[in-house]
């Protein structure tokens, strides 16, 4: 039961954040919103946080731009490869208050 309450908790929280509708039952979506369906986990440990902690370290040498992890499986098609961004950048991404101004500085 904590289980199941911790993760209501989560998908209230999130729902918030991306101003997106929670009607999540089980096994039905967790939440709706107007470009997403959103399926929430809560978990203690997740290994894709390593992987996006590695993008994030070069940020000082890049301030205006948002780290993500791309994650391909392999064996399947890169275009189904999964994509790992920070709520926060990524309700700035979807809100269009992107940081960067999109260019890659000189090499």
């Amino acid at each position: 039961m904590i289980n199941r309450q911790r993760g209501k908790r989560a998908q209230k929280k999130i729902a918030e954040r991306l101003n997106a509708l929670n009607i999540g039952t089980l096994g039905k979506v967790d939440l709706l919103h107007e470009e997403f369906i959103v399926e929430v986990k809560d978990r203690a440990k997740f290994i894709g946080d390593n992987f996006l902690k590695q993008a994030e370290k070069y940020t000082k040498d890049f301030p205006n731009k948002i780290p993500i992890s791309i994650v391909h499986i392999r064996g399947t098609r890169y275009d189904n490869s999964i994509v790992l961004i920070r709520l926060k950048d990524f309700v700035e991404v979807i809100n269009g208050t992107i940081r960067g101004g999109g260019k890659i500085p000189d090499k």
